[in-house]
């Protein structure tokens, strides 16, 4: 459960999907992750999701958690090529 907990958490912090899109959550997971995600994972994280960010969270868990998102090319949806900060 631990990497289907991270993989949830680097597709919620990327931005790219709502989180209740849960066969989305499930397409990110395979192809940016290669991780097969199910229903019944993701479920079970938004249900345990403050239990497990406690156990599994912490900051060395955080800094790997930014360099995978990094490296797997995966974008959010509010993304633009325009965009102008």
């Amino acid at each position: 459960m631990n990497r289907a907990f991270l993989v949830y958490e680097m597709i919620r912090m990327s931005g790219a999907t709502n989180m209740f899109l849960i066969n989305r959550v499930i397409e990110l997971a395979k192809v940016y992750f290669n991780y097969n995600m199910t229903k019944e994972q993701i479920l079970d994280i938004m249900k345990n999701y403050g239990e497990y960010s406690n156990r599994w969270l912490d900051k060395s868990t955080f800094d790997l958690i930014r360099a995978e998102l990094a490296s797997s090319g995966l974008k959010s949806e509010y993304d633009t090529e325009d965009s102008t900060e």
